[in-house]
């Protein structure tokens, strides 16, 4: 791949994350796991042929159980990062791919009812591998894997702090220009 190309996906996937949930007006600190669905949007520009620089955005939504309730509370996080990749191979039919992503991003929580509690901003980062497979001239399929970590703060003075950290696998369709 030469220098000055731009490559761009669409990936939908899903995670399995460890949380860990602190609230200051209850001293209270709770741990568990949550499953998360998700939708990538990314791309990036060949400064060399072998690294590329871009932009990911993603869309999470997130729901944990809760063994006192019957619904679980529900989260979706807006993420906005951008990210380094190291291409070990990249030829006109496939790019095999590592990367790292920093930026913020925003999450907003609901209970089981789907009400509206509190919204968070903080950082997220993360560590991803992938394959892209270009089927039809410059379109084809992408698959990646990725770990990611999130540690947001409520924007009301930090009563909740909130952090995650997972695997999650994607699957979706890629374009190169």
């Amino acid at each position: 791949m030469e220098k000055g190309k731009i490559s761009g996906d669409i990936e939908f996937g899903l995670g399995i994350y460890k949380t860990n949930v602190w609230n200051r007006q209850l001293d209270k600190d709770t741990t568990g796991k949550t499953g998360a669905g998700l939708i990538q949007l990314k791309g990036d520009y060949a400064i060399h042929e072998r690294i590329g620089i871009g932009l990911v955005m993603e869309r999470y939504g997130f729901i944990q159980s809760d063994s006192n309730k019957k619904e679980g509370d529900k989260a979706f996080s807006y993420n906005f990062a951008i990210q380094a990749k190291v291409y070990a191979l990249r030829t006109d039919k496939i790019d095999v791919y590592a990367g790292l992503n920093v930026g913020y991003a925003v999450i907003n929580v609901y209970d089981g009812k789907s009400r509206y509690m509190y919204q968070s901003t903080g950082f997220n980062g993360g560590i991803d591998a992938g394959l892209r497979w270009f089927i039809f001239g410059p379109v084809g399929l992408v698959v990646q894997g990725q770990y990611a970590m999130y540690n947001f703060n409520a924007d009301d003075g930090a009563v909740i702090r909130i952090r995650a950290s997972g695997t999650n696998m994607h699957i979706g369709l890629c374009a190169r220009f």
